[in-house]
């Protein structure tokens, strides 16, 4: 678990002082309906598919522990092929959450594959750098 100062979408803060769950095991990035919808709003839901490469929707950034890690639409686009069909989705999704857990946003796959995510058990810290493709 990291402190997520903020997410900005477009350089506007759209939610502030959240906890960010970093979550190999999720494949997109996930949090309550109140949270979340302040996001897909202005970018779209993985429910909503979109045109793979389309470059207009806005950056979306998350602030933790005071650095921003920014995310394009071609860093939360996800394609899928299945049966030689492509295609996209945003990787933003909403979860019904219990009520303790409404401050807490999932940093699944979608933003892991940017975000090279390091987890000093030892330290009981996270670090994170700008992942080498």
């Amino acid at each position: 678990m990291v402190n997520l100062d903020a997410i900005k979408v477009d350089g506007k803060t759209v939610a502030s002082n959240l906890k960010g769950i970093v979550d190999s095991g999720t494949s997109l990035i996930a949090g309550a309906s109140s949270v979340m919808k302040s996001i897909t709003s202005k970018v779209g839901s993985a429910t909503s598919p979109v045109t793979c490469g389309d470059s207009s929707k806005p950056d979306v950034t998350f602030t933790i522990n005071g650095k921003d890690y920014n995310l394009t639409e071609s860093d939360y686009q996800v394609k899928m092929t299945v049966l030689g069909q492509t295609q996209c989705m945003n990787g933003f999704m909403s979860l019904n959450m219990p009520a303790k857990m409404a401050d807490m946003v999932i940093l699944g796959d979608v933003f892991m594959r940017k975000f090279l995510t390091h987890f000093d058990m030892d330290g009981n810290r996270v670090g994170m750098a700008l992942a080498k493709h």
